[in-house]
């Protein structure tokens, strides 16, 4: 009886944490695990914390990191078409940044593309979320002028 509502209770959530459609919904508060993230040749991201709005297609994020670059608070709007994203930093569009998010099945794929501190880049970044609805994993691949990376970025729901 234990095992039956166990099992029962773990597919109610993965069914809550999917649309009609069968796409997750990233809807939460979202916290890096630093420790199950690997950043590749990039300077280590120290801290991160994702609040997501998903109403598919609308997909809105408010992002507080801290890096080596220091702190800062992202603002995406963004739609799940491939339209791009208007990103905000201290209230102004980031400039030199393109983000598309698209889907691809279940995962939700942004391809983009930009400048920082003068280096080209293209980057995808593709969102899996697990079945429980209690982890995002991010795989990210970047590449430009100074070379190419991956990444692996752990969110978990608070």
């Amino acid at each position: 009886m234990k095992i039956t509502t166990i099992l029962s209770t773990i597919l109610v959530a993965a069914a809550l944490a999917r649309g009609a459609d069968g796409k997750p919904n990233f809807t939460g508060d979202w916290k890096m695990n630093a420790e199950k993230s690997k950043f590749g040749a990039l300077p280590p991201t120290v801290k991160r914390t994702d609040r997501i709005d998903h109403r598919d297609p609308s997909l809105k994020i408010t992002r507080h990191q801290s890096s080596d670059f220091g702190e800062s608070t992202y603002e995406y709007d963004c739609t799940t078409d491939g339209q791009p994203c208007k990103v905000e930093r201290r209230g102004s569009t980031v400039q030199n940044l393109e983000l598309k998010p698209r889907w691809d099945g279940v995962v939700l794929v942004f391809d983009g593309k930009g400048v920082f501190q003068g280096t080209s880049f293209t980057l995808t970044e593709r969102w899996n979320l697990a079945a429980d609805g209690k982890t995002i994993r991010l795989t990210r691949s970047f590449s430009g002028d100074a070379g190419a990376t991956e990444q692996e970025i752990v969110l978990e729901k608070q």
